[in-house]
């Protein structure tokens, strides 16, 4: 059983008398609605001023950088895009683009040709961009090549994401199966990344949003982290991370000397923390936690909780993780390999109920890249 200090976790990330979808004039979700919270700066004169802090944004918290000439470049205005998926408001589209005697695919993320372009949607695709560009030069963030208004001209990733390897979705078991799999003598694992791969999976995972929490102007929280944000390079050598239309820019406190949390609202989908959906402050510890969702999927080949997950029921996940619960790991993982008992350990501390018993992403980091270490030594002495 979880005791809540309430006051200690109590919200207040609005205006007194503002309704949840009232918040500045837009949803609680946007860079600059939980400005009463951290009494920003510049903060309207009509909000109550709060003596306790005030927050400013780091320098690049309104960066808006667009190069729309480079769009005109691409053969997309003559037909010979081909159409790849689509996500919540944006379609993908596939583009050979030529230099010379050089050629490459590119892709380009675009409006839903059925939906109506607004503000939202604009402030989701400048987020993204603007957290992909800072971090151009990480190997391990996706490669971005233009921004303008809504569109985006990305690198292209011919193996897709994480989610299809790490999870068989077209063979998924139902709740009996998996129950009666683990009364068998030999585990069984629903997925066919080799024990070592698995450790090495994860580490690219943790490195990259190492590179978003240690960012040299300040902390950038990912906040939607998913295996699907996660793809395959080009020869498959290392996973990058991508989409960062949800990421927060966290702001500082000069005089208390530390980053401000921040509300972006109540959390929804299966892949949240507990404060995400108690709607509760947030800090970069929610992406520690939605990592090791991740690597649950990578050890098991199942989603966490999956005794809920396999109905689609979402209300009763949040319901067991707002109590704390933890996904339930099968004990025989530590004695099969080594590689696998590591991320055994690192999946249940990362699944901490409380954010500040959680390990940092660069705890994280250390731990992977030990037990690696570790699993080589141990191939050595045999």
């Amino acid at each position: 059983q979880i005791y809540i200090d309430w006051e200690l976790y109590d919200t207040s990330f609005r205006d007194p008398g503002k309704s949840p979808d009232d918040d500045d004039g837009e949803w609680a979700y946007w860079a600059f609605d939980d400005d009463w919270l951290k009494n920003a700066y510049g903060v309207s004169a009509e909000h109550e001023i709060q003596d306790d802090k005030h927050c400013r944004r780091t320098r690049d918290h309104r960066r808006n950088v667009q190069n729309c000439n480079i769009f005109h470049e691409t053969p997309v205005l003559e037909n010979q895009a081909h159409a790849l998926g689509k996500g919540a408001f944006r379609q993908a589209f596939g583009l050979v683009h030529t230099f010379g005697q050089e050629s490459e695919e590119i892709v380009l993320k675009d409006i839903k040709f059925s939906r109506n372009l607004n503000f939202h949607d604009l402030e989701y695709t400048r987020v993204d961009a603007n957290v992909a560009e800072l971090l151009t030069a990480s190997p391990r963030i996706y490669d971005i090549y233009g921004h303008c208004g809504i569109g985006i001209l990305s690198e292209y990733f011919p193996y897709g994401d994480m989610e299809k390897m790490a999870i068989d979705y077209d063979n998924y078991p139902n709740i009996t199966e998996i129950q009666e799999n683990a009364k068998l003598q030999e585990l069984v694992v629903y997925n066919n990344i080799p024990t070592y791969e698995k450790l090495k999976i994860s580490l690219h995972m943790a490195e990259a949003l190492a590179d978003l929490h240690g960012f040299e102007n300040g902390i950038i929280v990912h906040q939607d982290v998913q295996l699907s944000q996660f793809l395959l390079n080009e020869d498959k050598t290392r996973v990058k991370l991508n989409d960062f239309n949800r990421a927060e820019f966290m702001l500082w406190d000069d005089e208390m000397q530390e980053y401000c949390k921040y509300s972006p609202g109540v959390g929804h989908g299966n892949w949240r923390s507990a404060e995400e959906y108690y709607e509760w402050n947030l800090d970069e510890k929610i992406d520690v936690f939605s990592l090791a969702n991740n690597m649950y999927a990578i050890l098991t080949g199942l989603e966490p909780l999956w005794e809920y997950t396999h109905e689609d029921n979402y209300d009763k996940v949040k319901a067991h993780i707002k109590k704390g619960d933890k996904a339930s790991i099968d004990p025989r993982f530590k004695e099969r390999s080594l590689a696998e008992a590591k991320l055994a350990e690192i999946i249940d501390r990362c699944h901490e109920f409380k954010p500040e018993n959680r390990p940092s992403i660069f705890e994280v980091v250390d731990f992977l890249q030990k037990a690696i270490d570790e699993v080589d030594k141990a191939k050595t002495v045999e």
